[in-house]
């Protein structure tokens, strides 16, 4: 059995972007922070940062993620609503407190925990991270990998300017702790 962390790998915030070749960036998605583990054969189970079970909150997602024979999996990824410009966070919290199906909900991943079921969290980032590229290639209006950039500066500056939240730093060498 693929056990989750009792709580996802967290970001701290800073005011200052590290930079240097032993860093990679990558937009903080302004939604709801999810862990998907799925089966390899259908199976799909969604859970809160708090790991509390949430399948039946977004049944949507359930539904998009179902169809994937990627392999036993579990991904670290955020569930988020794309208005067209932006992230809209808010629509996203309306989907935590409602069961009503909204097909405007997208899964943005981000890392992998388990590959075919092996635990991989031990492997640097960078591993992790070839890996769920590997296994999600095709970037769909509602499903992708969210790309991993190399220049800090340049993606911050591109969120500040289309206003979105924020980016996330990631060392390349990291295990996921």
């Amino acid at each position: 059995m693929m056990q989750l962390p009792s709580v996802p790998m967290a970001p701290r915030t800073s005011p200052v972007i590290p930079t240097g070749p032993e860093w990679g960036y990558q937009i903080k998605w302004d939604g709801v922070r999810t862990l998907v583990r799925l089966d390899g054969n259908g199976g799909v189970e969604i859970f809160s940062k708090r790991v509390v079970p949430r399948n039946d909150r977004f049944p949507e997602i359930v539904e998009l993620l179902s169809p994937l024979r990627i392999g036993a999996c579990v991904l670290d990824g955020e569930i988020a609503y794309f208005d067209g410009k932006r992230p809209n966070f808010q629509r996203v919290l309306v989907g935590v407190n409602r069961k009503k199906f909204d097909d405007n909900l997208i899964f943005v991943a981000f890392d992998m925990l388990y590959d075919d079921g092996e635990d991989i969290r031990q492997l640097p980032f960078k591993d992790r991270f070839a890996k769920l590229a590997e296994r999600l290639p095709v970037k769909t209006p509602r499903l992708f990998v969210t790309d991993l950039m190399h220049d800090g500066p340049a993606l911050w500056e591109w969120v500040n300017t289309r206003e979105w939240e924020g980016i996330i730093s990631k060392r390349l060498d990291s295990p996921y702790v």
